[in-house]
């Protein structure tokens, strides 16, 4: 460094230094970037195993629910004992006003059901809503329910429907 003076010595060490500095910011700026990534790579893992628990315990309820219940696609048609234009052995047995339970029929309310379904289960019907079995007939059976209506009329249009029918097991 012959022929520099002090001065050109501390212009080339402070822009040396000010490279070094540089240098350095910049490699503290990329350790800051690459801390922030593992964090929210260790924030998605957690999330990752949160759902992943989560998916389990909702598998776990859905499991213990279908444990619980019976869905079926179920063949529903209606009948209408209070109907004055009822009919005997068709519409009902006995007094039309009592279901085999002996509970009152209450059209929107009384269902009939084979006989493995007990009288007193509750049973959601796809677009109808819930019901209660009070009642039986003779051409009831398994997969097949028989809902109280108003009216013979009303019961006609409805005619025979395949719906979803969601009911307690062994109530």
């Amino acid at each position: 460094m012959s022929g520099l003076n002090t001065k050109d010595i501390a212009i080339t060490i402070i822009g040396e230094l000010c490279g070094v500095v540089v240098t350095v910011l910049v490699i503290l700026f990329i350790l800051s970037k690459v801390n922030y990534l593992i964090e929210r790579i260790d924030y998605l893992e957690t999330e990752l195993q949160n759902t992943t628990i989560q998916d389990q315990e909702l598998r776990n309820k859905l499991q213990e629910w279908l444990n619980e219940w019976e869905v079926e696609t179920g063949e529903i048609t209606g009948y209408a004992p209070l109907d004055t234009d009822a009919r005997a052995g068709m519409c009902y047995e006995g007094d039309p006003s009592v279901t085999a339970s002996g509970a009152e029929v209450v059209p929107g309310v009384t269902v009939a059901a084979g006989p493995p379904v007990p009288f007193g289960t509750r049973v959601f019907i796809g677009g109808l809503g819930w019901r209660v079995v009070q009642d039986r007939g003779g051409m009831i059976s398994r997969g097949k329910w028989d809902v109280a209506m108003e009216t013979r009329q009303e019961a006609l249009r409805f005619g025979r429907q395949k719906l979803k029918v969601i009911y307690e097991k062994g109530k």
